[in-house]
């Protein structure tokens, strides 16, 4: 073990995969803090950083989500510093390769801090955190599966050699055992004596001694299985043994073990229709210029299934259409984000002395401050909200706003999109997997913004973030009890405040202050 002077934690090495020539670049060395919390042996800062090299091609910089080998398994871990070297003691040939960057740059320099205070102060492996803050389907494990091989298939199917791997004869005595199993092969096959003896003998050292009562009930499973195929964590929950039964099955040759990679999410692609030129010759037929007609009066450009439905076409028509060089059909990102209805513009409304006093005590905050903004319900807290926030989404600032429920969401999202437009994204637990996903990469591309959300909404990458808003900031809900880290947004968002030189408004009709 290697231990680094740093803030994170131990440095350890995965376990040896194939070995590689030295030779050395700068930078070709990854500390990579990987997803498996059961290596700790305890509650660490940081928890454990492992030692990756970074293979040629891949470029690999701090903040990546990563791939990599761990063990028998593959893991994701997020790429905390670059090396120039490896550490003088740990081998070369014990050092493995990232396996593939999924994500590039999720975590910024004060986001990664920000990390690290909240696993320090409430005492929790920074993976942990990490998961908490992260999109769901973003950080994964691949996972162990069995699965029947051709010969178990064939026994499992085989309904007379089930019937007597379940009789009491071929428990007790397994020498009768194999004198049926003799009698069974010579008087079913046919003629040829030398298929007779090289059957007996293979199906004689796959099955002639699985009396294992788990290793049946985990074969007759997998029998029922359509694919042959479970996972081992479902296996130990049906069978008592299962761990016994596996390698019983595994050492007969009835079953195999394998590693299904991460389930990962992942961006979503749709084909896209561009036009290409405005002029058509007199060669294409009434129903090709029919939908060249159709993409030009809508801009030129169609998602592909939108443009199928419109014109009641096949895509083989589109298909002819980009051969001859009339248009273009490519793969395009869909960002799934949360379905709004158009709403009419708002405007600024005018406000009174109080709303005009509590706007000019926000807008005159130049860096980190707190301030209450106390008011009872249907006082106009939301429109100073909206008046703080819109000269900052001018000068290419974005601002965060939490609230306590999702319930809460919907009616204030529609304030803010009345008066922000597509600049306002919402961001909870209710979101499919998907949306959190697109929502959270569509936080890193700087683009001035707002974003709505929930407690864990907190940790939502917001670049140039000029102001951040808790709303009914006195409710307990914003206290995560369950599961760990066990944090409190409003401490949180006070820290965040505090790393990003920008302002916290506490919102309340009843303070907790």
């Amino acid at each position: 073990m290697y231990i680094n002077d740093v803030s994170l934690s131990s440095l350890v090495v995965a376990e040896p995969g194939e070995s590689y020539q030295s030779g050395a670049t700068v930078n070709r060395w990854v500390e990579v803090l990987v997803d498996c919390p059961g290596t700790a042996t305890e509650v660490e800062k940081g928890g454990n950083l492992y030692v990756y090299r970074s293979p040629a091609g891949l470029e690999v910089k701090p903040g990546d989500i990563l791939n990599v080998p761990f063990g028998a398994q593959h893991l994701t871990g997020v790429a905390i510093r670059l090396l120039a070297k490896p550490p003088t003691d740990l081998p070369l040939e014990k050092i493995r390769d990232v396996e593939d960057v999924i994500q590039k740059k999720f975590f910024r320099d004060s986001y990664w801090t920000l990390m690290e205070r909240v696993s320090q102060y409430y005492y929790t492996q920074m993976i942990q955190v990490i998961r908490t803050a992260l999109p769901p389907g973003l950080l994964g494990r691949s996972q162990r599966r069995i699965r029947l091989t051709v010969a178990g298939a064939a026994v499992s199917t085989n309904t007379n050699i089930n019937a007597w791997l379940d009789t009491p004869l071929m428990r007790v005595i397994p020498q009768a055992y194999s004198c049926l199993i003799e009698f069974y092969l010579l008087n079913t096959i046919e003629n040829n004596y030398l298929i007779k003896i090289l059957a007996l003998l293979s199906f004689q050292s796959l099955v002639a001694k699985v009396n294992n009562k788990d290793a049946d009930k985990i074969l007759q499973l997998l029998q029922q299985q359509a694919d042959g195929d479970y996972s081992f964590r479902y296996l130990q929950n049906q069978v008592q043994r299962a761990y016994q039964g596996v390698r019983e099955l595994l050492r007969r040759g009835l079953v195999e073990s394998y590693l299904e990679p991460p389930q990962l999410t992942k961006p979503k692609f749709e084909k896209a229709v561009t036009l290409v030129g405005s002029t058509f010759d007199r060669e294409l037929t009434t129903r090709q210029r029919e939908i060249l007609e159709v993409l030009r009066r809508r801009g030129g450009e169609l998602w592909q299934s939108e443009l199928l439905q419109i014109c009641n076409a096949s895509s083989s028509i589109l298909k002819t259409l980009a051969q001859k060089g009339y248009i273009v059909i490519e793969e395009r990102e869909v960002l799934r984000t949360e379905q709004s209805p158009t709403l009419a513009q708002d405007r600024p409304k005018t406000l009174n002395s109080a709303q005009a006093s509590a706007l000019a005590t926000i807008e005159s905050l130049n860096g980190f401050a707190q301030v209450l903004l106390h008011g009872v319900t249907g006082s106009g807290k939301t429109e100073v909200y909206l008046q703080a926030i819109a000269p900052l989404l001018k000068v290419g600032k974005s601002a965060l706003v939490l609230v306590p429920e999702i319930g809460l969401t919907p009616q204030l999202t529609d304030r803010f999109r009345a008066r922000f437009g597509n600049k306002v994204s919402v961001y909870h637990s209710a979101l499919s997997d998907g949306e959190r996903y697109d929502t959270w990469r569509q936080m890193l591309t700087g683009e001035p913004q707002v974003v709505i959300g929930t407690r864990s909404a907190i940790f939502a990458p917001l670049p140039n973030l000029g102001l951040i808003i808790l709303d009914e900031e006195h409710d307990s809900i914003f206290k995560q009890d369950s599961p760990i880290p066990t944090y409190h947004a409003r401490t949180v968002a006070q820290w965040r405040a505090e790393l990003e030189n920008c302002p916290l408004v506490l919102g309340s009709a009843t303070p907790s202050l």
